[in-house]
């Protein structure tokens, strides 16, 4: 563990941790569903109405989607939030 400026040992953030984690394996579940079906981001964005530059950083496993975001992407690529999240 990190100490603090006063030597205690701080505890890692467990959001981080469990970002760390969780956001890549959606990520890359939303990709594999996306080429599967021979989409581009720009298509995928187009159909799902969210913005593409987001989309990326999702797939990049950079950012946190919220589950109305994840429910269009699933809409959009005829599965179902579960499916993105599995192996999480």
């Amino acid at each position: 563990m990190p100490a603090t400026a006063t030597g205690a040992k701080s505890r890692p953030d467990p959001d981080t941790s469990v970002a760390e984690r969780v956001l890549p394996i959606v990520g890359a579940n939303v990709i594999a569903r996306r080429e599967k079906l021979g989409m581009s981001q720009r298509a995928l964005a187009e159909k799902a109405g969210i913005d593409r530059v987001f989309l990326r950083h999702v797939e990049q496993g950079n950012r946190a989607a919220t589950l109305v975001f994840l429910a269009k992407i699933a809409d959009a690529l005829d599965t179902s939030i579960e499916k993105l999240a599995h192996g999480v």
